[in-house]
């Protein structure tokens, strides 16, 4: 099985980032729950100060400061045992270098990685045979859900109170339920 997986928010966690640099670059108290781009401005960071944050934590040493989603990297190890791991995310070209040296940092296993920056995760997925994808964006998984393969939105606090309405999109809550519903398939 070939198991496509987002890379922020569902391997990495920079929400601990997020919340330091927003109050310190704006005096803005941020919450777990306001640290993506759609929930940010509920706290009141805009939308271009939320990509700014974000470009000074992804594109520098900083990232490599960040979290690892808890049960990530174990969880990856045991499934890419007997699947391929395609981390799929959408970053600039030095975002995408800093990801890859969080993965290598953190020993968490993968057999491709692709940035998306200029083409659609719909269209990667499709080209490289994704058999399931985990993600913490529902729009990008409604986005995905013409390809009838399993999907499964990861629960990150900015994420908790969206309503499945796709019946082809599941919930997972952490890695652990995850990895369960993974090895249900693999069989």
């Amino acid at each position: 099985m070939i198991i496509g997986i987002d890379f922020d928010g569902v391997v990495s966690d920079s929400t601990r980032l997020k919340i330091r640099e927003a109050k310190r670059i704006y005096g803005i108290d941020l919450l777990p729950e306001n640290c993506s781009i759609r929930t940010a401005e509920e706290a009141g960071l805009s939308r271009e100060q939320y990509k700014e944050l974000v470009r000074r934590i992804y594109g520098t040493e900083l990232f490599l400061e960040a979290d690892e989603v808890a049960g990530a990297c174990r969880s990856l190890q045991l499934l890419n045992r007997d699947n391929l791991i395609h981390i799929v995310t959408s970053r600039d070209d030095q975002e995408a270098d800093f990801a890859k040296k969080f993965l290598e940092k953190r020993k968490i296993p993968y057999d491709k990685f692709t940035n998306t920056s200029n083409e659609s995760k719909l269209s990667v997925c499709q080209g490289n045979n994704i058999d399931s994808f985990i993600d913490d964006t529902y729009e990008n998984l409604v986005d995905l859900s013409i390809c009838k393969f399993r999907l499964y939105l990861f629960s990150t606090p900015s994420n908790r109170n969206i309503t499945i309405e796709h019946p082809d999109i599941k919930r997972a809550n952490n890695w652990k339920e995850l990895y369960r519903f993974l090895k249900a398939h693999c069989k």
